[in-house]
C-alpha cells in the first residue's frame, strides 16, 4: 500500500496489478492469487483519500494500513492467506518527522521514513503462525540505491536490470520467515483463477516498482 494518490483510476490499478503479479507467481507449482477486485477497493480508497485530504495528510498512517491491510490479507499462496497487523499510530510519530525535516534534510527524512516503513509493513505481515522479520537499513538502502542510479547512469538506462537484480538480492537476503508456518499444509486452491482482461490492462497502464 501507499499513501493517497489523486490518480482517479488509482483503486483499480492498485488492485489489478497485485492480481496480475500474482497470478504470474508461484512456488512449487502452487499459484499465489489475489481475492479481491478493483471495485471491492473503491471505499476503501475514497474513504481514506477524503479523510487524508480533509486532516491536511495527517491521517496518512492509517490509510497507508488499511491499504495494507486490506492488500495483503487479501493475497495468498494456494489455500493460505497472508495478514496484517500493522497500525497507522506506530508510525505517525515518524511519519510527521519526516515531514517535518524533509527541507531541512534535503528529502533524506522522507528516505529515512520510507526505509522504516517497508521494514515495518515487512515486520508486521504473518503467514499463519509465522511472521516476517526485515532487517533493512537505511544506510545500506541508500548505498545500494546511489551504486543502482550510477549503474543506470553510466550504462545510459541499459544496467537497468542488473540493478534490479540487486535491490532484490538485498531485499531477500535480509528478509526471513520466522516461527511455525506449515508450509506443507499448502495446496493449490481449486478457486484460483488467473489474470483478467481488467487485470491486464491496469497492469500495462501503470509503470509500478517491482522492487
Amino acid at each position: 500500500g501507499r499513501f493517497a494518490t489523486a490518480d482517479g483510476k488509482a483503486h483499480f490499478a492498485v488492485v489489478g496489478t497485485r492480481r496480475y503479479r500474482l497470478s504470474r507467481t508461484t512456488w512449487r507449482g502452487i499459484h499465489f492469487n489475489f481475492q479481491k477486485r478493483g471495485k471491492d477497493y473503491i471505499g476503501l480508497f475514497l474513504g481514506g483519500y477524503f479523510l487524508t485530504v480533509i486532516t491536511l495528510f495527517l491521517y496518512g498512517p492509517w490509510f497507508d494500513a488499511k491499504n495494507c491491510k486490506f492488500l495483503i490479507s487479501n493475497s495468498r499462496i494456494g489455500n493460505r492467506n497472508f495478514d496484517y497487523d500493522g497500525n497507522g499510530k506506530d508510525l505517525f510519530g515518524s511519519y510527521l518527522v519526516a515531514i517535518l525535516l524533509f527541507i531541512p534534510t534535503l528529502y533524506i527524512s522522507l528516505f529515512w521514513f520510507f526505509v522504516k516503513r517497508k521494514r515495518y509493513v515487512w515486520n508486521h505481515t504473518t503467514f499463519g503462525e509465522a511472521r516476517f522479520n526485515c532487517t533493512i537499513t537505511t544506510w545500506d538502502m541508500f548505498k545500494l540505491y546511489f551504486v543502482n542510479a550510477l549503474i543506470v547512469v553510466f550504462t545510459l538506462g541499459f544496467g537497468a536490470p542488473w540493478a534490479k537484480v540487486r535491490t532484490l538480492n538485498y531485499l531477500s537476503a535480509n528478509l526471513t520467515l520466522d516461527g511455525k508456518a506449515d508450509i506443507e499444509a499448502v495446496v493449490q486452491d481449486a478457486q484460483s483463477d488467473s489474470a483478467t482482461g481488467e487485470e491486464l490492462s491496469t497492469f500495462l497502464d501503470l509503470d509500478f516498482d517491482l522492487g
